[in-house]
């Protein structure tokens, strides 16, 4: 059109395509819809709370790439792919995800975008996530005595859980997770001085992963469960001292 072509019938779109069109989707339930062409937009709008935080899922099943975005209460874009402070984004087989906090309550909304251009249905699941057991930053995270086991529960794909505790200069620990069914999870070891990794461990014992590890020097430490499955579940932490 912008150059002379011919006028090109307009297609039936079950949602729309702007924040003014988007269609009502209330939390916790699943909504469905169809990409009918390459960039399609469709526009969806919730409510969310001050604070919480909300899984936003798209389930494409067979259709090839789709994207899915969120929007201020104003319809600015707040973010596509790349994470800023309030929310964090991901893809697995059968679509994308968008891990978000609301930074104030109001409507909010989100658009599911098809990149590849071959016709499909979605689902759209817009899922609040229950208050985190356990601090995922070293100013949150749970104080754990050596030899007491500790549980907590990995709520979503990439929460971090994070465990202080003390060790002492030349003595060795074993770092223990027990995920039982749970799917693959990853142990990782931080420094007092920060979060400069010391090691990580994912699938080393029958149960979960174990880390072996000699302290350099005494002080407080942070051991961190990581999931990498995506499946919600239940663990226990133990640090135990070897010598």
């Amino acid at each position: 059109r912008l150059h002379g072509g011919p006028e090109l019938p307009d297609i039936p779109d079950d949602h729309g395509d702007s924040a003014a069109g988007a269609t009502a989707a209330v939390v916790g339930e699943r909504l469905t819809g169809r990409l009918d062409y390459r960039f399609d937009l469709d526009f969806f709008r919730f409510q969310a709370e001050e604070g919480r935080s909300y899984r936003i899922r798209v389930n494409h099943s067979a259709l090839p790439p789709s994207a899915i975005w969120m929007y201020s209460p104003e319809g600015n874009e707040l973010g596509g792919r790349e994470p800023d402070e309030h929310w964090r984004s991901g893809a697995d087989p059968n679509g994308p995800w968008i891990l978000w906090t609301a930074p104030a309550s109001g409507d909010y909304y989100t658009a599911v975008e098809n990149f590849a251009g071959e016709h499909g249905a979605y689902t759209l699941t817009i899922t609040p996530i229950i208050p985190d057991d356990h601090g995922n930053s070293t100013a949150t995270a749970t104080a754990a005595t050596v030899g007491e086991p500790v549980r907590g529960v990995l709520d979503y794909r990439s929460d971090l859980d994070l465990f202080r505790f003390q060790a002492e200069e030349g003595h060795s620990y074993r770092i223990g997770v027990n995920h039982g069914a749970l799917g693959i999870s990853a142990i990782a070891l931080y420094p007092s001085a920060g979060l400069n990794v010391i090691g990580r461990r994912f699938e080393t014992g029958p149960d979960g992963p174990l880390i072996f590890w000699t302290a350099p020097a005494s002080g407080d430490y942070y051991a961190a469960v990581e999931n990498f499955a995506g499946e919600e579940g239940a663990y226990t932490l133990t640090i135990t001292l070897l010598d």
